[in-house]
């Protein structure tokens, strides 16, 4: 081989063995792969995803990175640039659907959201910096009624007479605590007779609002209070109102006049 032939032979294996440069490579679009769990490194940022190809059918033997700020998400569409000799996720490909996916059963995820603060999201609920929130009405219920005449002159609690003083509450953690407010109007034969009311909840009675003695006996009252119950596990109860004489020596009395409204609610701890 002469030295053109040699040179030539150089030549041709250099061009055959070059890597493709990221100048040589187009824009792709892929979708993240549905068996990406963005949780499986947590407390760290998610881990890079593998990505199904646009005309591909099968998941990328390697993970790409992505731009800072994305979040990826299982089944995703995303475009990818080239960089250097390999990808990079860019972004999402129409309308952003980060956040709106199933949480896995057993995973937390934070989200740090500056000045020290973050949000948390489990398959159970949200906290801001560590305090739960519940957005949804099976974390409230309240009961009202009206017209209802009853009466009482025990000084133990007992059940509020007539329908609609009990309902069912489900808790959904175990750390959290219930508010329960509750407002009621009452008479009293006696002045110095007093009422309280409260609720029962998994067979302790919870003292709510009180409204003690030297009352007139021509006006209906009013007792209302709030009170915090910790130590209640999750799960579901009833919600049962209650009330009793607190002293004196008279009768406690409800007519079709008076009204009775009782709420509880999950708060944070």
């Amino acid at each position: 081989m002469d030295a053109v032939g040699f040179l030539d032979a150089v030549a041709g294996y250099t061009e055959a063995t070059k890597q493709t440069g990221s100048s040589d490579r187009p824009i792709r679009l892929a979708t993240i792969a549905a068996t990406y769990n963005p949780y499986s490194g947590y407390p760290s940022p998610p881990a890079d995803p593998t990505v199904v190809f646009d005309g591909e059918t099968d998941p990328s033997g390697k993970a790409y990175p992505y731009v800072q700020g994305f979040i990826p998400a299982p089944g995703q569409r995303v475009w990818m640039v080239p960089i250097g000799t390999t990808y990079l996720i860019a972004g999402a490909v129409g309308a952003d659907t980060q956040g709106f996916y199933a949480l896995p059963s057993s995973s937390t995820y934070r989200i740090e959201i500056g000045g020290g603060a973050y949000l948390e999201a489990t398959s159970t609920g949200v906290t801001i910096n560590g305090h739960s929130t519940y957005p949804n009405s099976a974390g409230h219920e309240t009961v009202a009624t009206a017209g209802t005449s009853d009466t009482i002159a025990s000084t133990s609690f007992a059940n509020l007479g007539g329908s609609g003083h009990s309902f069912s509450f489900t808790k959904q953690r175990s750390n959290t605590r219930l508010r329960i407010d509750c407002s009621h109007t009452f008479t009293v034969t006696n002045a110095d007779t007093g009422a309280e009311f409260g609720v029962r909840i998994n067979g302790t009675d919870y003292r709510v609002a009180t409204l003690p003695g030297s009352l007139s006996l021509t006006h209906h009252f009013t007792a209302s209070g709030v009170r915090h119950i910790s130590g209640v596990p999750a799960g579901t109860y009833t919600v049962q109102g209650r009330w009793r004489r607190t002293n004196g020596t008279g009768t406690v009395t409800r007519d079709t006049n008076d009204w009775s409204s009782t709420s509880c609610m999950e708060v944070a701890p």
